[in-house]
């Protein structure tokens, strides 16, 4: 099974751990830092984030380069695949499954709960 680097703010479902998803050792917080945005990214900020993000994955991954599962802004996501895919990178999105379920609370209310399941992966 080949290795893929989270390179999400998220934790890695128990179906991407299974599917090969590995959880960066290091960096995690910094990861989250540049994939927030609190106010209108400039075009200068977006590129700088997603080179910041891919030299990142570089020294998680400590050289080796391989398959990144990402998941950003919209407005980042093109940059950022860009910028793996120049360092060698492959990029993916993970496709997720999601259903609703109703569960009935203890005071008769009902709480919606989404349940999402991996599926698989496209590859940008």
């Amino acid at each position: 099974m080949t290795n893929i680097l989270n390179l999400t703010q998220y934790e890695a479902t128990t179906d991407q751990l299974e599917a090969g998803v590995i959880e960066p050792d290091f960096g995690k917080e910094f990861i989250k830092e540049l994939l927030t945005f609190e106010q209108h990214p400039t075009e200068t900020e977006i590129r700088n984030r997603a080179r910041r993000l891919a030299a990142t994955a570089l020294d998680i991954s400590r050289g080796k380069r391989g398959k990144v599962m990402i998941d950003s802004a919209s407005c980042l996501t093109p940059a950022l695949i860009v910028e793996l895919k120049k360092m060698g990178f492959t990029p993916l999105f993970s496709v997720t499954r999601r259903r609703t379920e109703k569960v009935v609370q203890s005071d008769g209310s009902v709480r919606k709960l989404a349940v999402l399941r991996h599926i698989g992966w496209v590859q940008p």
